[in-house]
Formats: C-alpha cells, structure tokens, sequence
C-alpha cells in the first residue's frame, strides 16, 4: 500500500499581496517613462547648448581678428603720423 503525504499552503497573504505588487510595477513604469523622457530632454538640450557654445567660440575668434587688424590699423596711423 502507497503512502500519499498531503501538504496544504496558506497563500492568503500573497493573493493580497498581487494587487499591490501589480499596482506599484504600473507606477515604477510610469516612473521610467517620465525619466526617459527627461533624459531625452536633456540630450536635447545639451546639444543646443553645445551648438551655442561653437556659434560663441566662432565669434570669439572672429572677434579676436577684427581686434589685432584695429591694433595692426592703429598701429600704422601712429607711425604713419610721426612721420608727418
């Protein structure tokens, strides 16, 4: 003659349990989403301050080059006038 073993299991507390872990896997979901979206933001962002800084540093040098052709111009009509 076989011997059955019956076990039996409570599983109350996880049956409540199932709702909650459900409802907070939705909100971390959305959570990550809105992150995403910030972090894309923020790429975004990044680029156009980046594209500012090249259209300043361009200036910068455009302006460094009108600034030494004034000295250089300067310079000429100085020594041009001396020998006046």
């Amino acid at each position: 003659m076989a011997k059955i073993v019956k076990y039996a299991f409570d599983v109350t507390n996880e049956v409540h349990l199932e709702p909650r872990i459900a409802a907070n896997s939705a909100e971390m979901t959305q959570s990550v989403h809105t992150l995403v979206s910030s972090i894309t933001a923020i790429a975004a962002n990044s680029g156009v301050a980046a594209e500012m800084a090249q259209d300043a540093r361009c200036a910068a040098e455009a302006g460094h080059v009108a600034l030494s052709k004034s000295i250089e111009t300067i310079g000429a009509i100085q020594t041009s006038w001396g020998r006046a």
